[in-house]
């Protein structure tokens, strides 16, 4: 009964009224309750679309999203409202992980708990599924010395939300880098909130009151596209705009057209939430407790060809 009612909330949610559904609703083995704490940010798009697309190789089973829009309070709600419609599985993509820890705690306590992208402190969850951030952040160092005129120059680094584990991971593994070139200079991080719309507005905000840079580092493509779009309206030409995540629709495309000097694939984990999920409910013992996904560079072919940048990045394979 819980099942049938939670798929009945399923549809509601999608946006099907009642007289629109369907006579009888297929009988699902599991159904997994997956919460993202926002989805305004193009890589959570692609995080629900990855997972919603990879769940049709299994015809047992049923996702369910709820998204709390960068809400925490909303997304506390959301995670114990699916517990009490009876899902099988939790998938939490959480919006702030330490507010949501006890929460967390106390659904793991009862069915399992697969936790994407933030880690929770404590090992209260069944499996994390994240990104290696700090590898993301030491690839983009790398990029921006690479990208720097002879001598050396300035760089300016958009950071995602100050409190999001990845943009702490991201922005520590960057300045690592960063700190082994005298010649290059963090003019300053600034909190771009992982959004186009908020980092062009602060990039707008940056050219006004500094001093010129010669590279921006932005902790998504979103963000590095503000600010060429801030550049773009103060026809400052000569600056050169480095991303992260690496999608297909934007990253990619944007590396293609020459907006953006490089990118880097950030893996949303969806398939693998998924797949783990599905041998999780199937009983499957001896599963890892942590799985990191690592990135992989989007860079011009002129650039991947040189020598100093192929030596670097010597294990990856370039995809462009």
């Amino acid at each position: 009964m819980k099942k049938w009612l939670l798929l009945v909330w399923a549809l509601l949610l999608a946006g099907c009224a009642p007289a629109d559904m369907p006579h009888e609703l297929p009988s699902y083995e599991y159904v997994i309750g997956v919460s993202q704490g926002n989805m305004l940010e193009p890589w959570c798009i692609a995080l629900h679309e990855e997972m919603q697309a990879h769940s049709q190789r299994y015809s047992n089973v049923r996702l369910v999203f709820t998204d709390a829009a960068k809400d925490t309070h909303r997304q506390r709600e959301d995670i114990h409202r699916l517990v009490e419609l009876g899902v099988d599985l939790l998938i939490i993509s959480p919006n702030s992980p330490d507010d949501l820890q006890g929460d967390i705690a106390e659904i793991y306590a009862s069915i399992p708990v697969i936790v994407m992208d933030q880690k929770v402190m404590g090992d209260q969850y069944t499996l994390f599924i994240g990104s290696n951030n700090r590898l993301v952040g030491n690839m983009a160092g790398n990029l921006v010395a690479e990208l720097m005129p002879a001598g050396g120059g300035a760089v300016l680094e958009l950071t995602g939300t100050a409190d999001s584990s990845p943009a702490r991971l991201i922005s520590q593994g960057f300045q690592e880098v960063i700190a082994e070139h005298p010649e290059i200079e963090l003019v300053d991080s600034i909190d771009g909130d992982w959004l186009r719309d908020t980092a062009e507005q602060r990039m707008k905000d940056f050219l006004i009151q500094s001093k010129p840079v010669d590279v921006v580092f932005a902790h998504n493509d979103a963000m590095a596209y503000g600010a060429y779009m801030a550049a773009q309206s103060f026809r400052v030409q000569d600056l050169l705009y480095v991303g992260v995540d690496g999608l297909e629709s934007e990253g990619k495309r944007l590396v293609e057209q020459g907006v953006l000097a490089g990118s880097f694939f950030r893996h949303t984990g969806g398939k693998e939430a998924v797949d783990y999920a599905m041998r999780i409910l199937a009983g499957e013992e001896n599963l890892p407790k942590e799985i990191t996904l690592d990135p992989y560079p989007i860079v011009p072919s002129e650039l991947a060809e040189t020598t100093e940048w192929e030596s670097t990045f010597s294990s990856f394979s370039f995809r462009f």
